[in-house]
């Protein structure tokens, strides 16, 4: 990576998240069904990838809005304490900070998002200085920081002018609309992180190959996370697929967000697709097989189960 203060600048969401799990049924309105467990930590894709990438050990800056409330401590406290430089991390008087009630039960999950200040971040929040900082940036939860929206196209480009390589994890759009502006911000993405479910939104295919063939017509590079199937990529006309590892499951959030952090340090490290893949699918794992806010691999827990290069 470069000489520069930061190995990735993270721009997007972050939020707390409260899960409820263990639950016999999702509850109809009018009604009340009981939660055997309950889980409170920080969320939001891009912060999430951000404390990941942090754990992995890489120089990490995290740009975004907070409230000033007692959400917005616990985020700065969970940043720091993940050694994420928060220089850029805006706190916002008029806004409360955002919150996600994810409601888990075997096999399916139901989530009520506030947006908050996520909705409120727009680029007068953003330092200038920061792309001069950094290597790469990273943008997460695109669909989500509406008041972004309108400058994400620039951010890019301004990346691009600093030097920094980029990266986009769209996530779900819940407008249902997928493209729109984001394709102006695609022309200055060299690496897209979708799942198998937005991939063939984004694309306008229902065939899996080929809707990560028609992206990988626009951006370099594209890693797509396919859940117990693994990940697969493909750069120009290079195609690489990872079996995922074999781990008990203990808590499925922020696996893609886990699998991004593990993918962009290796992407960074210049390791070739399949390795970058690997990498993804092994924070991915880890990040899976244990519970609670700091559940993240070390690089030494990533390389132990990758095994010899």
């Amino acid at each position: 990576m470069h000489d520069r203060d930061f190995d990735l600048l993270v721009v997007g969401d972050v939020n707390i998240d409260i899960i409820l799990g263990g639950m016999a049924a999702l509850p109809r309105p009018g009604t009340e069904e009981l939660a055997a467990d309950l889980d409170f930590r920080s969320g939001g894709s891009a912060a999430n990838c951000a404390r990941a990438a942090a754990k992995l050990g890489a120089r990490i800056a995290f740009a975004g809005l907070i409230g000033q409330d007692r959400f917005g401590d616990f985020l700065l406290d969970a940043f720091r304490d993940s050694g994420v430089n928060t220089d850029y991390l805006r706190r916002g008087a008029e806004v409360s900070t955002g919150l996600t009630v994810s409601l888990s039960m075997a096999g399916e999950r139901a989530f009520a998002t506030y947006l908050g200040s996520n909705a409120a971040l727009c680029g007068e929040h953003l330092d200038a200085s920061a792309l001069a900082r950094a290597c790469h940036l990273h943008v997460g939860g695109y669909f989500l920081v509406r008041g972004m929206r309108r400058d994400y196209a620039t951010l890019m480009r301004r990346a691009k002018q600093e030097g920094l390589t980029t990266s986009l994890d769209c996530g779900w759009d819940p407008d249902q609309r997928w493209n729109g502006d984001l394709s102006a911000v695609l022309e200055g993405v060299d690496v897209l992180l979708p799942n198998e479910v937005e991939v063939r939104r984004l694309a306008g295919e229902d065939d899996l190959d080929a809707a990560v063939a028609r992206l990988a017509v626009r951006v370099p590079t594209v890693a797509v996370k396919l859940g117990a199937e693994g990940s697969l990529g493909q750069q120009g006309g290079r195609a690489a697929r990872a079996p995922a590892f074999p781990v008990e499951v203990l808590d499925t959030t922020a696996l893609g967000d886990a699998f991004n952090a593990g993918f962009l340090v290796a992407h960074l490290e210049g390791r070739p697709l399949a390795e970058s893949l690997r990498m993804g699918n092994a924070a991915a794992a880890i990040a899976a097989s244990r519970m609670g806010d700091n559940r993240y691999a070390s690089r030494e827990e990533v390389e132990r189960l990758l095994g010899p290069r």
